[in-house]
């Protein structure tokens, strides 16, 4: 028997964006197209912009006199998601907190679907939803894509719930996790490859959500992954240097939230590897070596990476094309592996 509508717990979404009007505003319509109950929870849309775009969308919304009284705009500088979040769940009513990023749609039974969750579950602080690629848009060659089917260590904030008062037990999120090039402008590997600061924006900010997860978690709070909760998130294409180095900027940050928070390394492959490839890369690189310093069938070192690279499902790469998708990730994973590695380095703990 479903609970009466007056003793459902209000709910605060929290939307944090940043230059994306439009697509923030398809992601307020499928919030408020939610199964959950109108009267029960509020959208807040935090927007770090310079333009006031983001403010002509709100407006539209509150043209709807039901919409005027749940949907509410916040702005502030472009700081960060972290202190996005934080700016949110300041001014938020609900007891229980759900995030979506702005570039993610979600499915009407989301918002319903999260929450039941939490109830009757005292101790429950975060609930992981369910995130896929648009169903009318799969990934191709080239693609960054969010997808996760079960618990991830990640917490990936684009899809996930937690009580207010677990977030704010921990103090809400850092405001910058691994890099702040305001305050690091040294920063080796800054220094070795300028060109990683057109990547400051991930470089600075990439793993709050997983730094605010693990902290909550280690208060005793509880997790749960919600099948059901599901959010599509956008898929975009990128051009061949951004493919190749995006692993790597997002990886960079994991040596140091494994040096703070020890139980993730139980999530990694072996405990030591990012993805299990990067094992049999290893084979490869000791087998070329092999090759040319002691004697070429060495070489057949390299064979168990070529079949697991080939093996991964892939809407492009079939039949005889499949070995050739090994030659593809190949820069791919070693430029990841050298992110891990001078990330290890610097924090002194080994993720390869």
């Amino acid at each position: 028997m479903k609970p009466p509508v007056s003793t459902l717990p209000f709910v605060s979404v929290i939307i944090p964006t940043y230059m994306r009007p439009q697509r923030t505003g398809q992601t307020i319509l499928s919030v408020l197209a939610s199964d959950y109950p109108s009267d029960r929870f509020e959208v807040i849309v935090v927007d770090s912009s310079p333009s006031a775009e983001m403010t002509e969308v709100i407006l539209r919304f509150q043209q709807n006199p039901r919409d005027a009284a749940r949907v509410h705009l916040l702005r502030k500088d472009p700081e960060g998601p972290g202190a996005s979040w934080n700016r949110g769940v300041g001014e938020a009513r609900g007891e229980l907190l759900a995030f979506i990023n702005s570039d993610c749609v979600a499915d009407p039974g989301w918002l319903s679907r999260g929450v039941n969750c939490f109830l009757d579950q005292s101790r429950l602080g975060i609930v992981q939803g369910r995130t896929l690629p648009p169903p009318g848009n799969p990934p191709g060659i080239g693609s960054r894509y969010y997808c996760y089917d079960k618990e991830s260590c990640i917490y990936d904030g684009c899809n996930i719930f937690y009580r207010k008062q677990a977030f704010e037990e921990v103090g809400g999120s850092s405001l910058y996790y691994y890099w702040d090039a305001r305050k690091d402008s040294q920063d080796l590997l800054t220094r070795l490859i300028p060109l990683l600061t057109s990547f400051r924006y991930i470089l600075e900010y990439t793993g709050l959500d997983t730094d605010l997860a693990w902290r909550v978690i280690e208060r005793n709070w509880k997790t749960m992954f919600c099948e059901s909760a599901v959010v599509y998130h956008d898929v975009r294409t990128l051009n061949l240097f951004r493919w190749l180095i995006d692993e790597g900027c997002y990886s960079y940050a994991f040596p140091r939230l494994v040096q703070e928070h020890p139980q993730i390394r139980e999530y990694l492959f072996g405990r030591w590897f990012w993805h299990r490839s990067h094992v049999f890369l290893l084979f490869l690189l000791i087998g070329v070596f092999g090759g040319l310093l002691v004697h070429p069938l060495a070489m057949l070192l390299g064979l168990p990476y070529v079949y697991i690279r080939a093996s991964e499902p892939s809407r492009f790469w079939r039949g005889v094309l499949l070995p050739l998708r090994s030659l593809v990730y190949l820069p791919r994973d070693l430029i990841t592996m050298c992110f891990l590695l001078a990330g290890s380095i610097r924090h002194r703990t080994l993720i390869v």
